[in-house]
């Protein structure tokens, strides 16, 4: 309490195009969140302009007890809480969900893709095959979903994890974009061999990666307690 209290410039830069509002970067993103007990429900006006675009967006698009509201990085509810309340369901996707849905996406695909090669019978063929298929859309789209509400998370800390998480989600739209592309008539037959090597030598990465990346959020935890 008997500290200074830092005082910074407050110039607001307005984008002429979007009219997005911004201020200088005067602070590194490790002094505002390593502490950041901010929440959006706790400001007022915030609320009051969530309402005020809730009651738009269901005029605007109809929506009632059968639509289905979803909001990416919903942090706290701040804004669902009105849909809810005007009993339109509603579904929030916060940074450890999407994490979740990638794993449940990665583990079956990893298990079938390395598995099989490891036991020496690849290619999948039947059932595996049938697995494997089927768990690479949520894998794609749980990594999509951590992509968009991860990384702020990531900046708070930066160093190995950062480097990790980064390189995770590199080598995971390898995974994705070799596993698409062969399934359309652009490549001939070696074009299709080298997608195939490298979907599965990127999905091995990625397996190693998120395991790695898993094992970096332990000491977070630990913090945090």
């Amino acid at each position: 309490l008997n500290g200074m209290e830092p005082f910074y410039p407050l110039h607001a830069y307005v984008c002429t195009r979007c009219y997005l509002v911004q201020l200088e970067e005067y602070v590194s993103a490790e002094q505002i969140f390593t502490e950041y007990a901010y929440f959006s429900s706790y400001a007022d006006t915030w609320l009051q302009h969530c309402l005020r675009y809730t009651e738009q967006m269901i005029e605007r698009f109809a929506l009632n007890h059968t639509s289905q509201v979803i909001e990416v990085a919903s942090n706290d509810g701040y804004l669902l809480q009105y849909f809810v309340a005007r009993q339109i369901p509603a579904l929030g996707i916060g940074p450890r969900f999407a994490y979740f849905i990638m794993l449940v996406g990665l583990l079956p695909v990893a298990l079938t893709g390395i598995g099989t090669f490891l036991l020496g019978q690849a290619p999948m063929t039947h059932w595996i095959l049938m697995a494997h298929v089927g768990a690479s859309p949520v894998f794609a789209v749980g990594l999509t979903l951590v992509a968009l509400t991860w990384p702020s998370r990531e900046a708070r800390y930066g160093g190995f994890s950062w480097f990790l998480f980064w390189l995770l989600l590199f080598a995971g739209w390898i995974v994705v974009i070799s596993g698409v592309l062969p399934m359309t008539p652009l490549l001939g037959t070696e074009g299709q061999h080298f997608l195939y090597l490298t979907h599965r030598y990127a999905g091995m990465a990625v397996a190693a990666l998120a395991l790695l990346h898993l094992l970096s959020l332990r000491p977070r935890r630990a913090e945090q307690t």
